[in-house]
């Protein structure tokens, strides 16, 4: 891929396409897009959304400014302001990495290729149709040039199949810490675009919404407190906590996110409202327990001590 470097130009045009950017037909057309890959390429069975405006809608041409006038115009976090369409993608492979280790990243990312171009003719069709029908850019050009003509690129987030399955037992905050973009991902973004037959009998589409369960009732064990403590508390540990403080809107998304989950946990009897404080029921205390066992087999299928 290109490197050319970003103009003042540039950083206008970005902003003009967000103030003009119609949000709900920006997300109709990452679904179709999601949709395409799961229907028309084999080895991916499920599609998320990530990225902006699965995480809160917003002045995003703010947050460009701020990072224009934080790393200056050749930076390559300046890179970043330019829109694309994020997707995380739980694809079906043989020989996927074992081990949740620094080099995990970089390792599923070769599989994800390897998977998807088995089939050279559907996803090449598949590719086809996201550059003539979706106003995706081919990979390897310029994204500044593709920008221009109209065409945003697709950055892959790539999750194995096995791993996916055993991502709601990995809620503890220590379990991916190798993954930090994935940890990153689940737990502010991420809205399930697709799943195909046979893969959503599985309940795969579900998986997210079980980790998010997990990983609250993990709070809950450990701290009492109210709702807005609970829920603030996570917030406040994730390294997007600076762009929630800044932008309310982001903020209210992701409360309201939390809040529900808490809802649902209340609605399943895991968790009760004592007197304004979130406490585990017994129910709750059974639960954890289990899930904290298979935690411990998920652990060591994964190779983490």
């Amino acid at each position: 891929m290109g490197e050319s470097r970003i103009t003042e130009e540039d950083v206008k045009k970005v902003i003009d396409y967000y103030r003009k950017l119609d949000v709900q037909k920006f997300k109709l057309r990452i679904n179709a897009i999601g949709r395409l890959l799961a229907e028309k390429v084999p080895s991916i069975v499920s599609v998320f959304g990530l990225g902006y405006p699965f995480y809160g809608e917003y002045d995003v041409s703010e947050r460009i400014k701020n990072t224009v006038r934080k790393y200056g115009l050749h930076h390559p976090q300046t890179r970043s302001i330019l829109p694309d369409v994020d997707l995380l993608v739980v694809y079906d492979t043989d020989e996927h990495p074992n081990i949740l280790d620094d080099s995990f990243e970089r390792k599923t990312m070769d599989d994800f290729i390897r998977a998807i171009s088995k089939d050279s003719l559907r996803w090449k069709e598949a590719q086809e149709e996201l550059i003539s029908k979706h106003g995706i850019a081919s990979r390897d050009s310029d994204v500044f040039d593709e920008f221009n003509s109209g065409r945003l690129h697709i950055d892959f987030v790539p999750v194995p199949l096995e791993l996916w399955k055993d991502i709601p037992y990995l809620f503890h905050p220590r379990d991916l810490e190798k993954l930090k973009k994935l940890r990153r991902d689940l737990l502010f973004t991420g809205e399930h675009i697709h799943t195909k037959k046979p893969y959503s009998y599985d309940n795969l589409q579900n998986i997210r919404d079980e980790y998010l369960k997990n990983y609250l009732l993990y709070h809950v064990h450990e701290h009492v407190g109210t709702p807005e403590e609970i829920i603030n508390s996570i917030l406040r540990s994730h390294e997007h906590w600076p762009l929630m403080k800044k932008f309310p809107e982001i903020h209210s998304y992701q409360f309201s996110k939390w809040l529900d989950v808490l809802k649902q946990l209340d609605k399943e009897g895991m968790i009760e409202n004592a007197s304004g404080k979130i406490m585990i029921t017994e129910k709750g205390k059974k639960h954890f327990d289990a899930i904290m066992k298979i935690r411990e087999r998920k652990r060591k299928r994964w190779g983490l001590k």
